[in-house]
């Protein structure tokens, strides 16, 4: 370590999969808080879970929101989510990464005007 060595910034380990989402398309929608340790336990139980959230404009609810952040290939057949709670614009928790199947994809979606038309050949999950 050189003299300034000590200012180098320190990176983070990724994963295979945290590499791969940077492949693949994303859309975040911020949803209406719950308590976040039991939304990740459900989430733990059944993926499905992520429907349950009810999205939000981000300006009606700023001081306490849940980010939903979702990964997904062109042809919907990887999908994935990741959780991130804010409270006052603060990370206050993130979820680790869940892999999720393309129908809980569509259904979150929907929840927001956006429509996924499938291919006959695509598998839904």
């Amino acid at each position: 370590m050189g003299l300034f060595g000590i200012f180098k910034k320190k990176t983070k380990e990724e994963s295979a999969l945290e590499k791969r989402l940077y492949q693949l398309k994303n859309k975040r929608i911020n949803c209406v808080y719950e308590d976040f340790p039991e939304f990740l336990v459900s989430m733990e139980n059944d993926t499905k879970n992520a429907c349950k959230l009810t999205p939000v404009n981000y300006y009606a609810l700023k001081n306490q929101y849940i980010e939903a952040h979702y990964f997904y290939s062109a042809d919907y057949k990887e999908c994935y989510v990741k959780f991130t709670a804010y409270e006052n614009d603060k990370v206050t928790d993130k979820s680790r990464i869940f892999e999720i199947a393309t129908d809980t994809l569509v259904r979150a979606f929907s929840k927001v005007g956006i429509i996924i038309r499938l291919d006959d050949n695509t598998e839904n999950g």
